[in-house]
């Protein structure tokens, strides 16, 4: 999908399940490690989290993404 992007990180079953109960209503911020007058939030109007049991990955598809200065 054009204007996505794809944020994948281990975790546990525990940890997948809390993540996918709240999944309306998750926000990722980032602030870069060389940049830190700026973070972007991402975040998926969908609620477009997968759990990938046999790798122990989450995943969470974006759609959405806005930097900010800080």
């Amino acid at each position: 999908m054009e204007n996505s992007w794809g944020i994948s990180f281990k975790a546990d079953q525990e940890t997948a399940n809390t993540l996918l109960k709240f999944r309306d209503e998750l926000n990722i911020f980032y602030v870069e490690e060389d940049c830190q007058n700026q973070k972007t939030w991402f975040y998926s109007s969908e609620g477009d989290v997968r759990f990938l049991e046999d790798e122990s990955k989450c995943i969470i598809l974006a759609d959405h993404k806005t930097i900010y200065p800080v």
